[in-house]
């Protein structure tokens, strides 16, 4: 993508060491978008993790995007962990989440949560493209079957 394009798209983050350096207007000001910073999260490609659950079936994944915003067409790979960190798991705990995604970030072994969502969601492409997105999609299903039919 053209570097001009990108930079109109993502001007130059203003990073503030703490939370408490936001200035007040930036809160209320609806044309801007906050969130919290990770070291190198600018650069290309653009690690991201993602841990979807449903009570005790969960899928994390680990996507490598070569697009700043990281839109489904710029996944340029896609791999699956045998699990998330404990500290997305402590977050899911400590929201009471049954069903869900949890995005997150690793940077120098620390993990940055990003976005918690208490729906998932996934396209067709992606499901055809990785057989293993559409398996944990039919394992939930049949869990949804089987609450359904207990009543």
């Amino acid at each position: 993508m053209d570097a001009v394009l990108i930079d109109r798209l993502c001007p130059k983050y203003q990073i503030f060491d703490s939370i408490k350096e936001v200035p007040e207007a930036v809160w209320t000001d609806s044309g801007l978008i906050i969130e919290r910073f990770v070291p190198r999260s600018r650069e290309l490609p653009i690690v991201k993790y993602r841990h979807e659950f449903m009570l005790d079936h969960e899928l994390t994944t680990r996507a490598e995007f070569d697009y700043l915003l990281c839109s489904e067409t710029s996944m340029a790979r896609l791999d699956f962990l045998d699990h998330a960190p404990e500290e997305v798991h402590e977050i899911r705990r400590r929201l009471q989440l049954d069903f869900g995604a949890i995005d997150y970030f690793v940077s120098d072994g620390q993990v940055t949560v990003i976005y918690v969502n208490k729906t998932t969601t996934f396209t067709p492409d992606w499901i055809e493209a990785h057989p293993r997105l559409g398996a944990y999609l039919d394992t939930i299903a049949e869990r949804l079957r089987s609450f359904a039919a207990q009543g």
